[in-house]
């Protein structure tokens, strides 16, 4: 977004297809080679076929080389679809978990503050890349789709990279895969 906003297209293009290149081939692979990855049967049945047609979708609404508002738009919407959709079943358990334990409802809104702080450490960090990527791309006379590919594809992946690994340590299997599908492919 913050590339976007300063009129680096390319570099945020080249952040996307990279880092989901960075996610699915160093992300996926590396967690394999700590643990067999288990696949539920409903990512079998829901998301990947849900991500093979978003795939297709994007491919069709790329013919005419851009991405227009009214088709970001489109996009959000289907990831909004799709997100309610993940959680939905989890939210259902969730709530009989809490109301089972109060003890977690305390803790509830430490993890609220610590995860809108590092939103905000993701937004200035963000910026802080595209700014910099740009002044590489000048000096080195690369293009920024280049800088977008690698250095910042991978800078912005680290942390799904680095979750997705101490997910897997800690046993949270399950825990990876959704942050996975929600990582890699939006």
């Amino acid at each position: 977004i913050n590339a976007s906003l300063k009129g680096n297209a390319d570099i945020a293009i080249g952040n996307v297809v990279g880092s989901n290149m960075f996610n699915i081939l160093m992300a996926l692979g590396s967690s394999s080679l700590i643990i067999n990855l288990p696949i539920k049967e409903d990512s079998i049945k829901f998301d990947i076929p849900f991500l093979i047609g978003i795939g297709i979708l994007l491919l069709l609404m790329l013919f005419d080389l851009k991405l227009s508002i009214f088709e970001g738009l489109i996009l959000i919407g289907i990831f909004v679809f799709y997100l309610w959709e993940t959680l939905k079943p989890m939210l259902k358990k969730r709530n009989k978990d809490i109301k089972e334990n109060e003890e977690k409802n305390k803790s509830m809104f430490k993890m609220i503050v610590i995860s809108l702080v590092g939103i905000i450490g993701i937004i200035i960090g963000g910026d802080m890349v595209v700014d910099n990527a740009s002044k590489i791309a000048e000096i080195f006379g690369m293009s920024q789709n280049l800088i977008g590919l690698t250095i910042v594809a991978v800078g912005t992946s680290l942390p799904e990279f680095v979750t997705s690994i101490m997910a897997i340590k800690k046993g949270e299997n399950e825990l990876w895969c959704i942050l996975f599908l929600l990582f890699v492919f939006f």
